[in-house]
């Protein structure tokens, strides 16, 4: 019975790392490809993905940041605004 459970648990870890590294190669790419803040944010909220996932991002410029929560059918975008407190 151990085995099998060793068995699961490396199926689940490769299954889990996996999906980690499409979400990194996915942000890598957005990052490397974007012109600007809104051009990567755009294409966080639209690019196609395997389970829902959180992003965390920062422009270089005041108010440029945003948490986008997406899943397979779309993205919630909370904006930073300084001027809101939030």
């Amino acid at each position: 019975m151990q085995h099998v459970q060793q068995m699961y648990y490396r199926i689940y870890h490769c299954f889990t790392l996996q999906l980690f590294q499409f979400f990194l190669i996915t942000l890598l790419q957005t990052v490397e490809s974007a012109n600007t803040f809104e051009e990567a944010v755009e294409k966080l909220q639209n690019v196609d993905l395997l389970a829902p996932v959180y992003y965390i991002i920062a422009g270089t410029g005041p108010g440029e940041g945003a948490v986008l929560s997406r899943d397979r059918e779309g993205a919630d975008v909370w904006r930073i605004d300084p001027q809101q407190n939030r």
